[in-house]
């Protein structure tokens, strides 16, 4: 609401999973004469499209699309949804910003079934991406039982090689396949 106060007309209407349908409907139609900007998650914007009526139409006249981790929106989880969604936003003069730390295939799949022309936009020079030598990065690959011990031994190695009081030390836990 503080930063769509900048903007005269344009009023926020949040809808997620979990909250009560009948305010989403109320929020909405409060709004009706209003520019929104629509802050929704994808199952719920998804049970909009396809329970309440007039939302569809509503929806096509939308002129900017903003999917921030589009790499999860676009996968196995939320791409029905997030298909469908992108599909009732027909304008040809709509925007789309699909924002992505990963360019997958499912994303660029999305990206395709868009339309129009496309323009990616790296953020990170290649120099960006370097890791200044005062730090020191490891990785180990352990099966799952295994995480616990893997972490606690990581930090007792780190604590024995600080030279500059307790280290510092980020653990980051990814799925492999």
């Amino acid at each position: 609401s503080t930063l769509a106060g900048f903007y005269a007309g344009l009023r926020p209407v949040c809808i997620v999973g979990g909250s009560d349908w009948q305010e989403d409907l109320e929020s909405l139609e409060a709004a009706a004469a209003d520019r929104i900007m629509l802050i929704a998650t994808p199952g719920r914007l998804q049970s909009h499209l396809e329970k309440t009526p007039g939302f569809k139409e509503r929806l096509a006249e939308v002129q900017v699309l903003v999917l921030d981790e589009v790499d999860q929106l676009a996968g196995e989880l939320f791409g029905v949804a997030t298909r469908a969604i992108v599909g009732a936003l027909t304008p040809p003069n709509r925007q789309s910003l699909f924002y992505s730390a990963t360019m997958s295939d499912d994303v660029q799949q999305l990206v395709d079934e868009t339309g129009g022309e496309h323009v990616f936009v790296d953020m990170l020079e290649q120099e960006d991406g370097s890791v200044p030598e005062q730090i020191q990065q490891t990785y180990k690959t352990v099966r799952t039982e295994d995480m616990t011990r893997a972490v606690w031994q990581a930090i007792r190695l780190a604590q024995t090689q600080a030279e500059d009081g307790p280290p510092k030390i980020v653990v980051i836990f990814t799925r492999s396949e």
